[in-house]
């Protein structure tokens, strides 16, 4: 693609495998571990504050006022969630280190607003969610779904061609359910979802209706550590940086008949390497591997050196939750700090059938 392209302004691991831990039932917050990083590290720039002159102290004093870190940074408050006590029948256990919690107990095609509301704080806290066990319609899926905004048909009509007589065209049905010989369209990449829209979607809700146990799992990495690993240099050199995203990509390595075809198309639109969560204010690399092309004002051939080390920095397996599916098993993640990945490692002999919803966005910024 040539670097000429015209770009829309926006205004506004090698992995492991971490298993899900037995079900424990928590009588204090469950807390992310980067939460618990995060707060450490402010309390110790704020000890070493106390040995400074009149005129830091006065401006930490200042900072504390807007609400501030010491280093004049916007303090972040994360949502923490309630005693488990408060919604009883419910089991709480970290899916992975990084990010992601499953949620035993809820019905969710039965929420109460209490209930959704706790939901919602934990997403914003864990960004991915497990929820073991649905049995769901898909007008309930789109349902959930909604409570995140509006759910809409597939930006590229995607599988259209395919798409289950009965089934309302905002379920995405990703059938790979192969015969031998046949191709089929594969996620086998870091990417978020339809991140070449102008405002891509915020989050993703996926039904694992057919699955090969065993098979076929899911890869989930957490974009926010990933760019809080990077050194103060560093992120002071992406802030204002942009990523320029295409409908028009072809996944690495894949033949012409290999490739998904997609019904309609956009025009290119450009969006900051560096995303600020509207909800937390926390920062991520808005980064991937499927519609990221390259970075605005550079070639394909210049932009692929640092495009992969920031792939690399946010799949680093300290990073990666790894789910496995089983039947009914439902999960959702935020895009606007996560990248997943699907790994194609079933055959013809391996059915899965898979629904997905997803709720708009906004434009990142």
């Amino acid at each position: 693609m040539a670097t000429s392209t015209a770009c829309m302004r926006i205004s506004a691991k090698t992995s492991v495998q971490h298993r899900v831990r037995p079900s424990t039932s928590y009588s204090t917050p469950l807390v992310s571990r980067n939460t618990v990083r995060n707060n450490q590290r402010t309390s110790l720039r704020i000890r070493s504050a106390a040995s400074a002159p009149p005129q830091r102290l006065q401006q930490l004093e200042v900072n504390k006022q807007k609400n501030l870190c010491p280093d004049g940074t916007l303090r972040v408050m994360l949502p923490v969630s309630k005693s488990l006590e408060t919604i009883p029948g419910w089991q709480l256990s970290h899916a992975g280190g990084a990010l992601g919690v499953e949620v035993k107990g809820p019905d969710l095609a039965n929420l109460t607003e209490g209930e959704l509301t706790e939901i919602k704080r934990l997403f914003l806290e864990f960004k991915v969610l497990v929820f073991p066990d649905q049995d769901i319609t898909p007008q309930e899926h789109i349902a959930f779904t909604s409570n995140w905004g509006p759910v809409e048909p597939h930006a590229l009509g995607s599988r259209k061609d395919i798409h289950p007589d009965g089934v309302p065209e905002e379920i995405l049905c990703v059938q790979n359910t192969m015969k031998k010989g046949q191709s089929q369209a594969r996620n086998d990449y870091w990417h978020s979802d339809l991140s070449f829209m102008p405002e891509p979607v915020d989050v993703s809700v996926l039904y694992g209706k057919t699955v090969p146990v065993g098979y076929g799992d899911t890869m989930f990495a957490n974009c926010t550590a990933g760019y809080n690993s990077l050194s103060d240099g560093m992120q002071q050199w992406l802030e204002g940086v942009k990523g320029v995203y295409t409908s028009k990509w072809a996944r690495p390595g894949a033949s012409a008949n290999q490739a998904e075809v997609f019904a309609n198309e956009f025009e290119d639109v450009c969006h900051p390497i560096v995303r600020t969560h509207p909800e937390t204010g926390e920062k991520s690399l808005y980064i991937g591997q499927q519609h990221m092309s390259r970075f605005e004002g550079m070639s394909v051939e210049e932009s692929q050196p640092m495009m992969k080390f920031l792939v690399d920095k946010v799949t680093k397996a300290e990073n990666v939750y790894r789910h496995h599916w089983r039947p009914k098993d439902i999960v959702m993640w935020d895009n606007r700090c996560t990248l997943h990945y699907a790994v194609f490692d079933y055959g013809p002999e391996h059915d899965r059938m898979m629904q997905r919803a997803t709720a708009a966005g906004s434009a990142p910024f």
